[in-house]
């Protein structure tokens, strides 16, 4: 005997990919696939074969659907492709994506606008809490859901769009710190790269002054310490070279800073 399993009848399981006898999501499996019969309605076709060999061992050729007890026959079902699943999955992750970033653009407030990291933490479960609702709840917890968000932005709108222009803000100045630390590394190579440049012609010059000396049978110490002297000249033109970039790149980023970027005080915490 075929193990009787309980049934969902919720309509949860209507319009989407699970089997509503099993609840198995079937786009997880490979070897599952989804069936849709002609009365609309979805079920895995293990699940199918099982309720039809139950019913052959009773005596009959049909079955009834397990969501509306619609009588169906072998022929009644047809295959729901992985094509469409896989539609269905991208809509629902569109649809999520549009969805947080609506909500975030709402709830936009970030860590400095709280007192604590435990109510930090609230404000994050909270806007997930409220993603989830609006993603997977039914109609009615959807419709719900929107009405508290657009209260909350049509109360909190000034705040709200405040908090979007300080963001932006801080978003432009860490694009534009990076683009001038990008600017200052590649400048220090400069530097780097046209002294060991000066510093590798030298080298040459005293190899090729020693050989000829060496086949003139002579030693020149003289060669040997001019090119020291150049070499220490080099190395100090190059370190004050690094380190006025270093001071201007550090003046034009004081002057960038504009004056009222503090972190908030506790009152204007509570005011946003």
């Amino acid at each position: 005997m075929m193990r009787k399993k309980e049934i969902s009848t919720d309509a949860e399981f209507v319009d989407n990919d699970e089997c509503p006898v099993c609840g198995f999501e079937v786009f997880l499996s490979i070897s599952l696939k989804l069936l849709r019969s002609n009365c609309g309605h979805r079920i895995c076709d293990k699940c199918k074969n099982e309720m039809f060999e139950e019913s052959k061992r009773r005596g009959f050729q049909s079955i009834s659907c397990p969501l509306c007890r619609k009588n169906l026959s072998i022929n009644d079902f047809s295959v729901v492709g992985a094509e469409s699943i896989r539609n269905r999955l991208h809509t629902l992750a569109n649809s999520e994506k549009k969805i947080r970033k609506r909500i975030t653009e709402i709830y936009n407030q970030v860590e400095s606008d709280f007192s604590t990291l435990d109510e930090y933490n609230d404000h994050l479960l909270f806007v997930e809490d409220s993603i989830f609702t609006l993603v997977n709840g039914t109609e009615e917890e959807r419709e719900e859901q929107w009405k508290k968000v657009t209260e909350y932005e049509k109360k909190n709108r000034d705040a709200i769009e405040k908090r979007a222009r300080q963001q932006d803000q801080k978003k432009k100045r860490a694009i534009d710190e990076a683009k001038a630390e990008e600017e200052l590394r590649l400048s220090k190579l400069k530097v780097l790269y046209e002294g060991e440049k000066e510093v590798n012609q030298i080298t040459e010059n005293i190899k090729a002054e020693s050989m000829k000396h060496l086949a003139e049978g002579k030693a020149n110490k003289s060669v040997h310490e001019l090119a020291q002297k150049k070499l220490k000249q080099i190395e100090k033109r190059v370190n004050e070279q690094l380190s006025l970039l270093s001071a201007q790149a550090k003046e034009s980023s004081s002057e960038n800073i504009p004056s009222n970027a503090q972190k908030p005080t506790q009152q204007q915490q509570q005011q946003q």
